[in-house]
């Protein structure tokens, strides 16, 4: 098998192109084995023999019927019909999953203090942030942080700081502010995690995998994909990349596939698979990075039709890879249910070269063959869901890869929350996606901002039991009274409840309250 960029598919994407947008399923990097799979026969019409002829098709073909997809396509599971844009959004983001980020996020920020105090790296320039943490992010923290994350997409800014930036009266964002402070927001951006680290092997590991980090988010995505949509017969198979800087070994070779099988085929087999789509013979399409006879020949016997495009040095017929018809000609070849097709557009164009299981050797009005038609129709599921995803994303650079990927999962995950509300409001009642994001954030920041207002009450997990800190309302704040002194004064956001004095959160270990005195 030649080698090939893992990078081509660490985001392989399965989409149902529908008329709105594609409504993705995610493809992950995790060693799988594919199940193995012999030649047979299908109701008699072919053998999948290597050595059976290929015979050359003269347009037009007899066309032959085809078999009866069994799925009825649309959304299940729906929120009563024309429910707000909030309802949609937990139907993607549900309690579990945000419970998760919050558990996880709080253990690495836990983590994080234990091993900087331990290494003695507890600098003045992180010192300030990790103050902010005392003792407990919790969900409707996490869920403010997500409308943040989403607000950030729709203003965009050079750097992070400047959403906070109060240098420009032109420029003021005081929203932002208004949610978080900066500190606590990137000691929140920070702290991010979806697994505990402590259970993840590292790098110098066997078993380390990059994937992991981001692993139960992808898992997520896929179980809610599927519980709220069947897709239509069409579904198209494609690479979508998240462009980061970080450095990462997921664009190395990965030499975990079977030796009997190409990547793309891999890939395919193993997205399919996951989502449960196989023997329902749905219509898969392909370009000629995944395409190939072989994978073919065994989707058909696993009841799943294939068209695509194919490359001239992948094994074809000798009559359609060494075909070179004129401008606007075809040439087909036929084995059983495969059928090869080499076509010139124009002539300036190279001759593209097809695969299908589903179609036959027959041009439409424009001389152009059906099966070039039918791909150039239904291929740009993924490419329009990334352009949609692209458009309302901040694409913020990270250091870390993970991060990134995550972020990127979370906005289309947005984007299929909108797919739903297209499909489940009716037409007069029915808001832009811009409007429907905005609804969301609005819903999330209310949220946010009622909880902290009310002064939610945080218990440090380090502190002594009866030490619980409460945190001031709006911007006020008073002097910690552990760390503080006449000549540096050590402002604080929280409060012991007790006595009603400053305590930093990482003070709060030291601190005794007057009233027990």
């Amino acid at each position: 098998m030649p080698k090939a960029d893992i990078s081509a598919f660490i985001d392989s994407l399965c989409s149902a192109k529908s008329r709105f947008f594609g409504f993705v399923i995610f493809g992950s990097v995790v060693n799988g084995i594919t199940k193995a799979m012999t030649s047979q026969s299908i109701d008699g019409v072919f053998m999948m023999a290597a050595e059976a002829p290929w015979f050359r098709v003269y347009i037009p073909e007899p066309i032959q019927q085809h078999n009866v997809h069994g799925d009825v396509p649309g959304v299940k599971n729906m929120p009563p019909r024309n429910s707000l844009p909030i309802a949609y959004f937990y139907l993607m983001f549900s309690i579990n999953i945000l419970k998760k980020i919050t558990r996880e996020t709080n253990r690495y920020a836990k983590q994080l203090l234990t091993r900087k105090r331990r290494n003695n790296t507890l600098h003045a320039s992180s010192r300030r942030r990790m103050f902010e943490w005392n003792g407990k992010f919790t969900i409707t923290e996490i869920k403010g942080f997500l409308a943040t994350i989403f607000n950030m997409g729709l203003i965009r800014k050079p750097s992070i700081k400047d959403y906070w930036s109060k240098k420009f009266k032109s420029q003021k964002t005081p929203w932002f502010s208004g949610m978080f402070s900066r500190n606590r927001f990137q000691l929140l951006l920070r702290c991010l995690h979806l697994v505990n680290n402590k259970n993840t092997p590292q790098r110098n590991s066997e078993f380390y995998d990059p994937s992991a980090w981001f692993k139960p988010i992808v898992e997520h995505a896929n179980m809610v994909f599927k519980r709220y949509l069947t897709p239509k017969r069409e579904l198209s198979i494609d690479e979508s990349l998240i462009g980061t800087k970080a450095r990462t070994i997921m664009t190395q070779y990965n030499d975990s596939i079977p030796n009997n099988e190409t990547q793309g085929c891999h890939v395919v087999f193993k997205l399919l698979r996951s989502a449960g789509l196989l023997g329902k013979w749905f219509h898969v399409f392909c370009d000629n990075f995944f395409t190939s006879i072989s994978l073919a020949s065994r989707l058909y016997i696993e009841n799943t039709y294939l068209t695509g495009t194919i490359r001239k040095n992948r094994h074809l017929p000798r009559l359609i890879k060494e075909a070179n018809p004129n401008a606007n000609q075809s040439v087909f070849a036929r084995r059983g249910p495969l059928l090869c097709c080499a076509f010139r557009e124009r002539p300036n164009r190279k001759v593209v070269r097809f695969v299908s299981t589903y179609h036959n050797g027959i041009h439409n009005q424009n001389e152009k063959p059906s099966l070039a038609i039918s791909y150039n129709q239904y291929m740009g599921g993924v490419d329009l869901n990334d352009m949609m995803c692209g458009i309302y994303e901040d694409k913020r650079k990270t250091k870390t890869m993970w991060k990134r990927v995550a972020i990127n999962i979370f906005h289309r995950m947005l984007l299929n929350a909108y797919i739903l509300y297209k499909y489940n409001t009716d037409e007069n009642q029915q808001i832009s996606r811009y409007e429907f994001i905005v609804c969301i954030i609005e819903s999330l920041a209310t949220e946010h901002r009622q909880h902290r207002d009310r002064g939610g009450v945080e218990r440090n997990v380090d502190a002594m039991p009866h030490v619980t800190l409460q945190r001031l309302p709006g911007k006020r704040e008073k002097n910690c009274v552990v760390c503080s002194t006449a000549i540096s004064r050590k402002r604080s956001k929280t409060v012991c409840l007790r006595c009603g004095k400053g305590v930093h959160g990482l003070c709060v270990h030291r601190h005794r309250c007057e009233i027990e005195l």
